[in-house]
């Protein structure tokens, strides 16, 4: 079963607000990144996809962050302690959030490499109640030491600096059975480790070494080191198959604000010429005449698009009889066969020559608006007494050649499509409304 985790993340961080004052410590920024951020991008490589985010401190820095994690292909959720309730009164309230049998707990203000297969199999073999990711330091009196016997079977806890030398520490990260969590109180401040993991020894806790990096921010000095220290592993993560880099994220970001603000912008404008390009296919309709369809490339798939909606219907809560609607890039025995014998620029004049009459009417589709296949079938619907609609991007001949010229202001290919498709959602809504109601 898939393992979720739980991040402490509630704390004030005292001990270094003179260098970190303006946001909770977990969001102290280390290589370019909340520090916390490197957190869950290790939780995602370790197949984690549920995060619960333990808040207290300025909250909401951490939620207008992270979310819903959706931009880490994670799914993440808040437990808020509104008074401080200790790391294992924040991981009971958050527990409610999850429904794994067993959750991995992390200190949200300290880094370590650990193995999530190699932490269940030592609760498997020991069918224990919690294992605790243990790191051997050169000075553990910062810390306070954990007192490991054969089997990794936790024997004692010694108090900071009660010994110096080096030794084991407690790094911050567990695999706990939902049950110990469940079976403390609500509510109430409780802290794990002085009071729920020396409870447990003797009784199912276990400690798991890592050999890879440790590092706690929780001081001035330990966080000005933070950055170089993990750089190695911080790479690692960002390497990580799947995730989007800053610059894939902002490209993506620029590139959907671009075609928003047009959005926006068209949405305000005097639509006049989708309103008479809806009146065009509303008259054709209604003199039991059918729509024509010709585009290349994306277009062609939009002349599809466009016609399987008229033909079928737009949305199913609303029921009507079909509209004849052809899209002339669908044969593809007749297009190749076509093309290779009298050229390209032919394939939608000759049948419309075949399959039009007056009264229909032809919607040419081209974000260029010069495409010469189109521009021949447009000159072929005038001398036929087709009339015409334009699906057009900025510019091109066909804006005045077609009756009606329905425009997407850009040079962009990719916004022209992208809006041209809303065009075609509304044609399609207004012609069937105006029709059917």
């Amino acid at each position: 079963m898939t393992i979720e985790a739980i991040i402490l993340a509630g704390g004030k961080g005292t001990r270094l607000s003179s260098v970190v004052s303006d946001r909770p410590k977990p969001m102290a920024i280390v290589a370019g990144r909340p520090f916390v951020e490197w957190l869950v991008l290790q939780l995602r490589s370790q197949g984690v996809h549920h995060i619960v985010f333990c808040t207290g401190h300025l909250a909401d820095q951490i939620k207008t962050h992270f979310g819903n994690g959706a931009r880490w292909g994670l799914e993440i959720s808040y437990s808020h302690e509104h008074a401080p309730l200790g790391t294992g009164g924040a991981a009971r309230l958050a527990i409610d959030q999850t429904n794994s049998p067993n959750v991995l707990l992390l200190n949200g203000d300290s880094y370590c490499k650990f193995n999530l297969v190699e932490l269940r199999q030592a609760a498997e073999i020991h069918s224990n109640a919690c294992v605790m990711t243990v790191s051997k330091v050169p000075d553990a009196s910062r810390f306070g030491s954990v007192v490991v016997a054969e089997r990794g079977i936790v024997q004692s806890f010694i108090e900071k600096g009660a010994t110096n030398g080096p030794g084991w520490i407690n790094s911050g990260v567990y695999l706990v059975s939902r049950s110990i969590l469940m079976a403390l109180p609500k509510n109430q401040p409780i802290s794990l480790e002085r009071d729920v993991f020396p409870t447990l020894i003797n009784n199912g806790l276990v400690a798991q070494s890592s050999t890879g990096t440790f590092l706690d921010i929780g001081t001035p000095e330990s966080y000005q080191i933070a950055s170089s220290y993990l750089e190695s592993e911080f790479k690692s993560l960002i390497n990580m198959p799947g995730l989007a880099s800053d610059a894939q994220r902002a490209r993506a970001q620029t590139h959907l604000r671009e075609t928003a603000k047009l959005m926006s912008q068209l949405a305000e404008s005097d639509r006049t010429d989708l309103l008479g390009a809806a009146a065009l296919m509303v008259d054709c309709f209604r003199a039991g005449r059918k729509i024509l369809l010709c585009g290349n490339g994306g277009s062609a798939a939009d002349c599809q698009h466009f016609a399987t909606e008229l033909t079928s219907c737009l949305t199913q809560d609303f029921k009507r009889p079909g509209l004849p609607a052809i899209a002339l890039t669908t044969d593809t025995s007749f297009i190749t066969a076509y093309a290779n014998d009298f050229g390209f620029d032919g394939i939608f004049e000759r049948q419309l020559r075949t399959l039009g009459a007056a009264g229909d009417v032809l919607i040419g589709i081209s974000t260029s608006g010069n495409s010469r296949n189109v521009i021949a079938a447009v000159t072929a619907a005038r001398q036929l007494g087709i009339k015409t609609i334009g699906l057009l991007g900025l510019g091109g001949v066909l804006t005045n050649m077609v009756d009606l010229a329905v425009v997407v202001p850009s040079n962009s290919t990719q916004i022209v499509q992208e809006i041209t498709l809303a065009y075609e959602h509304i044609l399609c809504d207004l012609t069937e409304r105006i029709l059917f109601l």
